[in-house]
């Protein structure tokens, strides 16, 4: 475990860097971190809520959607119809139905549309316990660790739904498990976008980064995420420069609910075997701002992807 310091620490210093190089997630990044977010961020946000439209990619929408209600003073009521109503749900694979899932919006009015998309997902499980993109694909530790934090809402579940929910995610956890590197990262190559999914993925389901599920060589998941930070910011991998995306994802992954504090304070479970993965529904304000933030996480490991393979 880090000191709490250490923590405040690289809190501090990336939602600084952030405020200097701001990037498409960094109005959740810094609401999560306690910090405040910078005009031009949220005027920018203003123009891209305002020129949007019903024909643009779920995946855009929820980008919006997020970050925009995370300045509290942008409207996003078109863009979640135009969302749930996209005919265009599962173009992009498992993006969209996770994505709206993680979004937490839209109360009871869209219930019935979320556990529709809930049972989607739950139905592409692989047959190892992860997730992917695309049918036919790998397992993802990028995807299965999103998938895990978009499954642990059940507000609306049946009892029937719930306990199917909890079988997938705990196979879920044991593929992610099984595939964390040897220094407590995660991503091949190693990379601080896929620690920082994977820590989401425990805390929204109450497991610390000490569990032993999650401990390699002495070195935890939170381990893993900090060997990416250089007293500025995080790096996408090791050795590379201070990283905008990288850094946006970290700080989330670190700040609890959006109140700015350290790792740490997650509920654990204290139980062993299947009930370790039951889902802990803490006070509705702190875990619907944490699940929603970490929608970002594939989706920017997806572009970044996209960009690589074009230079």
């Amino acid at each position: 475990w880090f000191s709490h310091s250490a923590l405040e620490e690289a809190i501090e210093k990336p939602a600084e860097f952030l405020a200097k190089n701001p990037g498409n997630w960094t109005a959740s990044a810094l609401q999560a971190a306690g910090k405040p977010i910078p005009k031009t961020v949220i005027n920018q946000l203003k123009k891209e809520v305002k020129a949007s439209s019903p024909g643009d990619l779920v995946t855009d929408l929820i980008r919006l959607i997020i970050n925009a209600s995370a300045t509290r003073r942008i409207n996003v009521e078109a863009l979640l119809g135009w969302m749930y109503g996209s005919p265009n749900m599962t173009a992009q694979g498992l993006n969209g139905p996770v994505f709206a899932l993680l979004s937490r919006s839209g109360g009871s009015v869209y219930a019935d549309k979320r556990v529709e998309l809930k049972g989607y997902v739950l139905d592409r499980q692989n047959p190892d316990g992860g997730f992917s993109l695309l049918e036919g694909w790998e397992s993802d530790p990028d995807m299965t660790a999103l998938v895990l934090t978009a499954l642990c809402e059940s507000e609306h579940d049946s009892t029937r739904l719930r306990e199917r929910t909890q079988t997938v995610a705990g196979r879920a956890f044991d593929w992610l498990s099984a595939n964390q590197n040897a220094d407590g990262s995660f991503g091949a190559p190693p990379s601080a976008e896929s620690s920082a999914t994977a820590i989401m993925a425990l805390k929204s389901w109450g497991i610390l980064p000490d569990d032993v599920r999650f401990v390699k060589n002495g070195r935890t998941a939170l381990d893993g995420l900090m060997g990416f930070y250089n007293g500025e910011g995080f790096m996408h991998v090791l050795g590379a420069e201070t990283d905008t995306i990288a850094t946006e994802q970290a700080l989330l992954a670190l700040c609890d609910g959006g109140f700015g504090q350290p790792f740490g304070v997650a509920v654990h479970s204290g139980k062993s075997g299947i009930q370790d993965y039951a889902p802990h529904f803490f006070i509705a304000g702190f875990t619907l701002i944490l699940l929603a933030i970490s929608g970002v996480l594939v989706y920017k490991k997806i572009k970044r992807k996209k960009s690589e393979n074009q230079t």
